[in-house]
């Protein structure tokens, strides 16, 4: 064989190794972020007494998108610290103005996007971030919770996992409501705080929904995971304390 036909046989196994060296994340940032992750996990787990439920249910491998209900500024740290793996989030532009917090922010995987909605310039970073195999937490409510309780839907979501061709892991929040809720500026320093996950949707399952059955069917996953959440003993009892104070005012 020639040296020109070798190059030309090794060219294919080169392209494709090539292809899979692909990381997403550099060293630094996995040493950054998992400082971060254990920090967080502490002192969470100190002061709310934060636990994960079906935490092995998250794949330990390969890009998805996770998504859950959205009760206040904590959640989005919380719900993708299940495992340790680099997350992206999506992040109001707002957020970014401070430099320090802003910097801190991108090092953490948050991506900025319009406060009126994903916009062009987020759906195409998202869809990259999928693409590329990477992990994006996202809060299909559209907002944060005013009675802490699971709100419809929006449908954004669903294009994205349908054009992102990736699994989904269904996931929901409890506790944060009663701790840091929507127009608080200080949060409380103790509760109770529990996520959980739900079984993985492969991207086969779901393919062939039109887009309202995919909504029904993840609304439906949250909620399920949500009710579970809701039965523990100890998120019962903040709940009906949440109960008590509204029906006193």
């Amino acid at each position: 064989m020639s040296s020109k036909e070798s190059k030309t046989a090794d060219k294919p196994s080169k392209d494709k190794k090539k292809k899979k060296s692909h990381v997403p994340f550099p060293l630094w940032y996995h040493i950054w972020y998992g400082a971060w992750w254990i920090w967080l996990r502490v002192t969470a787990g100190v002061m709310y007494r934060m636990q994960y439920i079906h935490s092995d249910r998250i794949p330990r491998k390969g890009g998805l998108l996770m998504i859950s209900n959205h009760q206040s500024n904590f959640d989005p740290p919380m719900v993708g610290c299940g495992v340790w793996h680099p997350n992206r989030y999506m992040a109001k532009k707002s957020l970014f103005k401070n430099f320090i917090f802003g910097t801190n922010l991108k090092w953490l995987g948050a991506f900025p996007i319009d406060r009126d909605g994903v916009g062009l310039e987020g759906v195409k970073t998202s869809l990259k971030i999928l693409k590329d195999g990477q992990r994006l937490v996202i809060f299909p409510e559209g907002g944060r919770t005013e009675d802490g309780e699971v709100q419809p839907f929006m449908p954004g979501a669903m294009m994205l996992a349908r054009r992102g061709k990736t699994c989904i892991v269904p996931a929901a929040i409890e506790g944060p409501y009663d701790i840091y809720p929507r127009g608080c500026k200080i949060p409380k320093f103790w509760g109770k705080i529990v996520i959980g996950y739900g079984e993985v949707i492969p991207y086969e399952a779901y393919k062939d929904l039109s887009s309202e059955e995919l909504v029904q069917l993840l609304e439906k996953e949250v909620r399920k995971v949500h009710a579970e959440l809701c039965e523990i003993p100890a998120i019962k009892r903040q709940r009906a304390r949440r109960k008590q104070k509204v029906e006193a005012e």
